[in-house]
C-alpha cells in the first residue's frame, strides 16, 4: 500500500507539474491584460488588480468553485495550443516547407556557407536539423547501399532494449525541446501586450533551438551507430554472408530494392 500511494503521490506532481508551463503562461496572459505596457513589472499595481478581481468572489462559493473550472479549461487550452505550436515547430525544423521560394532561398544560403565538400554531404535543405536527418540516409547508402527509411523500422525490432533506450531518450529530449520552442515562441507573441514577454520568450526560444540541435545530432549519431554495430544482425535477417565483417553497397542495394517491394 505504501508503495502504491507513492507511486500515486509521484503521478499526481508529474501532472501537475505539467500544467505548470500552462499556469506560468496564464498568469503572463494575466499581466499582459491588467498592466500598462509601459509598467509591465508593477507588482503593486498587478496585486491590487488581482485583489480587487478576488473582491467580487467573497461569499460566492459557487462563483469561486466555476473560476476554479474557467481556470481548469483553460490552461488546458492553453496545453493543446503549445502542442499545437510545437508541431508546427518540429515541421519546420525537419520539413519539408509549403514554400517553395523561401526554402530554395534559405537552403542556396546555407550551401553558400559550404562551399566545398561531396556534394551529396552539402546542404540540400533550408534548416541544419533537416540535413543532419537527410545525412543519416545519405551516409548508410554511401557506406553500405542501405536506405534508412526503409531500413531503420526492421533494424528496429532487433534492437535490444538497452540499445533502444538511449535512442527513444533522444527522441524526447527533441520532442521536449519542440514543446519548449512551441512556449517561447508563444511568450513572442504575447511580446507586443507585455514587454517582459520578449525577453522571456526570446530566452526560452534560444534555449529550445540549442536543445534541438543537439537531441538531433544525438539522435541521428545513434542510428547510425546502430546501423554499423548491427552488421552481423542485419546480415542473417535478410541472408546475406559478409565477406569483410559489413554489408557491402551491392548488397546494401539488393536489401533496398527487397525492401522497397521493387516500387
Amino acid at each position: 500500500m505504501t508503495a502504491f500511494l507513492t507511486g500515486l503521490g509521484g503521478k499526481i506532481a508529474e501532472r501537475w507539474l505539467s500544467l505548470l508551463p500552462a499556469l506560468l503562461y496564464g498568469a503572463a496572459v494575466l499581466c499582459a491584460a491588467w498592466l500598462p505596457y509601459e509598467n509591465g513589472l508593477d507588482k503593486g499595481l498587478l496585486a491590487d488588480h488581482a485583489k480587487d478581481y478576488l473582491k467580487t468572489y467573497n461569499g460566492r462559493p459557487y462563483a469561486v468553485a466555476v473560476l476554479v473550472v474557467l481556470v481548469l479549461l483553460a490552461v488546458a487550452g492553453l496545453g493543446v495550443l503549445a502542442r499545437f505550436v510545437a508541431i508546427l515547430v518540429g515541421r519546420a525544423c525537419l520539413g519539408p516547407w509549403p514554400l517553395a521560394p523561401l526554402t530554395t532561398r534559405l537552403t542556396e544560403r546555407r550551401r553558400r556557407r559550404v562551399p566545398n565538400g561531396l556534394e551529396r554531404y552539402r546542404p540540400a535543405c533550408p534548416t541544419a536539423a533537416a540535413d543532419r536527418v537527410r545525412l543519416i540516409d545519405e551516409r548508410l547508402d554511401a557506406e553500405y547501399g542501405l536506405r534508412a527509411a526503409l531500413l531503420w523500422p526492421r533494424l528496429w525490432l532487433l534492437l535490444s532494449p538497452d540499445v533502444r533506450a538511449p535512442i527513444q531518450s533522444s527522441a524526447q529530449a527533441y520532442t521536449a525541446a519542440t514543446a519548449l520552442a512551441g512556449w517561447g515562441l508563444l511568450y513572442l507573441v504575447l511580446g507586443p501586450f507585455w514587454w517582459p514577454s520578449l525577453l522571456i520568450g526570446a530566452a526560452v526560444y534560444a534555449t529550445a533551438a540549442v536543445r534541438l540541435r543537439s537531441a538531433i545530432d544525438v539522435f541521428a549519431e545513434l542510428v547510425e551507430s546502430a546501423v554499423d554495430t548491427h552488421q552481423p544482425a542485419l546480415a542473417a535477417a535478410f541472408s546475406l554472408t559478409l565477406a569483410n565483417g559489413s554489408i557491402t553497397p551491392a548488397q546494401g542495394a539488393d536489401v533496398t530494392d527487397r525492401l522497397n517491394k521493387g516500387a
